[in-house]
């Protein structure tokens, strides 16, 4: 699936980011996501909200003032769009995860990373094949379709004893940093996981909505 198709119709579209995590934010404040944005004439805004660590989680999503204060601020900074980022999870489907973000703006567009953001990375196949070996999918078949793995972070750990000598993956902040570094891309995702392919599409009409 390309995601090269964006307008250029319009200046460039400023985007704000309120996120469950402290790796969502390392994805979307890594400068290759923003120079991946930038090409299709997307700019990042810096300082993702929450931006107290304590504050982040499922709950701000779900405090409609609280939200409203992180998206009004957002729109503060410039921001033409806001997107709100968190995990599936436990949660019975997509739908009722979107119902828990408590905003009717249409300009706040809603993100479900199913099932957590480490599927996102188990999506980089290429990546995965860098960073555990050229043998993984024979090994672990399942990180082809990585959405019906149902603890991803998990799996991750799993992975990283069985290819690299019983080791894990350490810190799990570390190693997402380590994974960025290393080249990870939302567009490989893309190609494996539905939910990175949407978020992709999400942005790639923005500058027809602006």
């Amino acid at each position: 699936m390309a995601f090269g198709g964006i307008g250029r119709r319009n200046a460039m579209v400023k985007v704000g980011f309120i996120v469950e995590g402290d790796t969502e934010k390392q994805i979307v404040s890594s400068e290759s996501f923003k120079t991946f944005c930038r090409s299709k004439g997307i700019e990042v805004l810096s300082g993702v909200l929450p931006a107290n660590k304590k504050e982040r989680g499922k709950d701000v999503f779900k405090n409609e003032e609280k939200l409203a204060s992180f998206t009004a601020l957002l729109y503060d900074m410039g921001a033409d769009f806001v997107f709100c980022m968190r995990d599936l999870e436990d949660s019975p489907c997509i739908t009722s995860a979107k119902d828990e973000i408590k905003s009717t703006d249409e300009k706040v567009k809603k993100v479900i990373v199913v099932k957590q953001i480490e599927t996102w990375f188990l999506a980089d196949v290429s990546l995965m094949k860098k960073y555990f070996g050229d043998n993984l999918l024979t090994i672990f078949p399942e990180v082809a379709v990585p959405e019906i793995i149902s603890k991803p972070e998990e799996k991750l750990k799993e992975i990283s004893v069985a290819t690299r000598n019983g080791r894990g993956i350490g810190d799990k902040l570390l190693f997402a940093k380590r994974l960025i570094m290393n080249g990870f891309s939302i567009e490989h995702s893309a190609q494996n996981c539905p939910s990175a392919a949407y978020f992709l599409n999400k942005l790639s009409v923005l500058n027809t909505q602006n």
